[in-house]
C-alpha cells in the first residue's frame, strides 16, 4: 500500500510515493506553497573563526539560505507561524542504482538532523521565529533533493 504526493512545477508534475507511515498533513488547508529545488542544508555549528577562515560547510549552508530567500521573494512566500516542511534528499551516490531506487519516498534517518535543517530553514526565512508555534518535518530520499514548506 503506497500513497502519493503530487506537487506541480514549472508545468510539470512530479510525483513522490509516500509509505502510509510518513502521515502528511490534511493538504486541503494550505493557504500558501514554496518549492525550492536543491539539496537541503542544515544550520552549522560556527564559530567566530568563519568570519575569516570560510568552512565549505559554513558557504554551502548560506548558499542555501540564500536559495530560499530568493525563491521565497519570487513565489511572494511568506512562513507563516504554522507549516509543514518536506525535505527531500537525494540518495548516496555511492550507493548502488538499485538501492538507489529503491529508497525513493522512504524516511531519511541519517544525518542531517530534522532540528539542524529546520532551523536553517527558520534563519532563512522568519526574522524573528518565536512567533512559530506548530511545524511538521518530514526528510525522505527522492530522485532530485528539495524542499517543499506549505503554510496551513
Amino acid at each position: 500500500y503506497r500513497c502519493s504526493f503530487f506537487y506541480f512545477h514549472f508545468s510539470k508534475m512530479i510525483e513522490f510515493d509516500v509509505t502510509p507511515h510518513l502521515e502528511l498533513p490534511d493538504l486541503s488547508n494550505c493557504t500558501s506553497k514554496l518549492i525550492v529545488e536543491g539539496q537541503p542544508v542544515s544550520c552549522p555549528r560556527m564559530t567566530h573563526r568563519d568570519k575569516w577562515a570560510k568552512r565549505k560547510v559554513v558557504l554551502n549552508y548560506f548558499a542555501y539560505r540564500e536559495l530560499l530567500q530568493i525563491n521565497a521573494k519570487l513565489q511572494n512566500f511568506e512562513l507563516g507561524d504554522k507549516f509543514f516542511a518536506l525535505f527531500v534528499f537525494e540518495p548516496p551516490k555511492s550507493w548502488s542504482n538499485k538501492k538507489r531506487k529503491e529508497s525513493i519516498g522512504v524516511p531519511m534517518i541519517q544525518k542531517p538532523d530534522c532540528d539542524n535543517v529546520t532551523k536553517g530553514l527558520l534563519d532563512s526565512l522568519k526574522a524573528e521565529d518565536k512567533s512559530v508555534w506548530h511545524i511538521i518535518v518530514k526528510k525522505i530520499y527522492g530522485e532530485k533533493g528539495m524542499t517543499i514548506i506549505l503554510n496551513f
